[in-house]
């Protein structure tokens, strides 16, 4: 059984931050509560964007270490991202180097890793982790354990499971929004 990585803020912040019927807000500046200014980070600022990546980066690479994951190198750049709310991440494989062995995703959203052995594409991970986490939602929302992987605490479920129910269904309009996939 694995964990599912929240982000920073405790899960009733995140119910009352972030969603409101599948929209997202971008977050305010980290400064101290009294001197915010209420500003938004402009994330088309490549050296805020840049910044950004950085830290999922580093957010990606604690959660494989935390999760015991054998890979090679992380992406210096994730394969796929909208700052700043989701970063699709290639990790290299350890059994075949060069190779795609696992994806990682971050950002206002759990952190979780899927391997690439059928996966062969940032979208079709945005769409693996889109089916993965509905699943897992459904079950947290009928106050079951999932077999395999935990998140939260079972009083959270409901808060975290309509979350993450949420989450799964926007990245699942990602995944089948051709616009956004461009090259």
């Amino acid at each position: 059984m694995y964990r599912l990585l929240l982000p920073p803020q405790t899960a009733k912040r995140i119910a009352n931050h972030v969603l409101r019927l599948g929209r997202l807000t971008p977050p305010v500046n980290a400064a101290p509560v009294g001197k915010r200014k209420n500003m938004i980070e402009d994330y088309e600022n490549p050296e805020v964007e840049e910044r950004w990546c950085a830290e999922q980066r580093i957010q990606v690479e604690e959660y494989l270490k935390e999760q015991k994951i054998d890979h090679g190198e992380i992406g210096e750049w994730p394969a796929w991202h909208v700052p700043p709310y989701v970063a699709v991440w290639a990790i290299e494989s350890n059994k075949n180097p060069g190779w795609v062995g696992w994806w990682a995703i971050s950002g206002d959203l759990p952190t979780d890793y899927i391997s690439a052995e059928k996966v062969k594409h940032p979208r079709e991970a945005m769409r693996t982790f889109a089916e993965v986490w509905g699943e897992i939602s459904g079950y947290m929302l009928r106050g079951e354990s999932h077999p395999t992987i935990k998140i939260g605490t079972k009083e959270d479920w409901p808060v975290l499971g309509d979350l993450l129910k949420r989450r799964s269904e926007l990245l699942a309009k990602f995944a089948e929004d051709d616009a956004v996939w461009e090259e």
